[in-house]
């Protein structure tokens, strides 16, 4: 029987990621998909970021992939586990990560479901709506209907949902208090969970 690595198990210090071996690990050549990529060089330069300059940079990347079609671009989620790395390091405070990038993704989605709010059945129809595809808007669309605030807290986990859920909540009249509780616990919860 083949026993898998389980990687560093014994007594002392645990090896470290190191930035030179990112680059085998996340080739620059290797695309982004629907935000859940990261090239080397971005990682390289996320994990040489200590203090208030991880937290900013972490922040705006929780936030705009949480925000409107920001998600599907922006490696928000995979720099909230090179946040993780950096507090494992000492470098910032793993509360600290944990709560900034959750009022930072909070804070995206209110602006996606106000953003509903003005234009939500005219952006499904604009050019960038129609690039996001039917079939997408169609599956965000039917959570909501289906499933209410758990779509709103549980969609967080599904990069296609985290982008669009928002948006279509308003879109549809979700009461903006059922919104914001599970936005709120669904946020709280994604955060910790990936940092």
């Amino acid at each position: 029987m083949v026993r898998p690595d389980l990687g560093h198990v014994g007594v002392g210090p645990a090896p470290t990621l190191q930035a030179s071996n990112l680059s085998r690990q996340f080739p620059p050549h290797r695309k982004a998909h629907l935000g859940t990529g990261i090239s080397g060089s971005a990682a390289a330069t996320m994990l040489s970021l200590h203090g208030w300059p991880a937290y900013l940079v972490v922040a705006l990347l929780a936030f705009g992939e949480s925000a409107i079609f920001v998600g599907f671009v922006l490696p928000g989620e995979t720099a909230m586990v090179v946040a993780g790395v950096l507090a494992a390091r000492g470098k910032i405070s793993l509360r600290a990560i944990i709560a900034i990038c959750a009022s930072a993704a909070v804070l995206g989605d209110q602006v996606c479901y106000l953003l509903g709010r003005y234009v939500g059945p005219g952006l499904r129809r604009s050019r960038l709506g129609r690039r996001v595809g039917e079939a997408r808007w169609t599956k965000a669309q039917d959570a909501v209907t289906r499933h209410g605030t758990w779509a709103v807290a549980g969609g967080r986990w599904v990069a296609v949902l985290r982008a669009l859920v928002p948006t279509v909540a308003r879109a549809i009249a979700m009461p903006y208090r059922r919104f914001v509780l599970a936005n709120a616990v669904g946020g709280s919860v994604w955060a910790a969970g990936r940092c």
